[in-house]
């Protein structure tokens, strides 16, 4: 059975939000997640008591933060708060994903492990990312198949 994953946004960011949805698109296909946010509410829906009751089932919810998600009464007063009640009574897990730079050090959520994992907050709470781990040179240990006189497919062994 697939899980509920709620995705808290700011709709100045909806082209990261869909960019991210691409990439949640191969664990909805496996049936892994069901993602959620609220542009899948009907035009004759009440939007509010849709958000609460996907708010309510939801065992994830995504805080994709942003200055404009910390700046949204909404998205910080009302989704956040609920998230974490959720959260603080093991019903769900919050995640936050930095989409763009922000200040969240103050936030209710600063303690939990962000994405990207490499970012990291600085004293004054500003992101800052942290090198990518470094790939071995690839020259240093080629394959034998790209050594000088390594046999090549379809030659026979040498029997040294």
């Amino acid at each position: 059975m697939p899980l509920n994953l709620f995705l808290s946004y700011s709709h100045k960011d909806e082209d990261l939000r869909n960019q991210l949805a691409t990439q949640l698109t191969i664990l909805e296909r496996l049936e892994l997640i069901l993602p959620w946010h609220d542009r899948r509410i009907g035009v004759r829906d009440e939007w509010s008591y849709e958000i609460d009751e996907h708010l309510r089932a939801a065992q994830i919810v995504l805080l994709l933060l942003s200055p404009d998600f910390l700046a949204s009464s909404y998205c910080f007063d009302i989704e956040v708060k609920f998230a974490f009640i959720r959260h603080s009574i093991h019903q769900a897990v919050v995640i936050p994903i930095i989409l763009r730079p922000c200040d969240w050090a103050g936030t209710p959520f600063a303690h939990l492990p962000a994405l990207p994992k490499y970012a990291r907050l600085s004293l004054s709470g500003a992101i800052r990312m942290k090198p990518l781990p470094k790939w071995p040179n690839p020259s240093a240990r080629r394959p034998a198949l790209l050594r000088p006189n390594a046999p090549q497919p379809g030659q026979p062994l040498s029997p040294h």
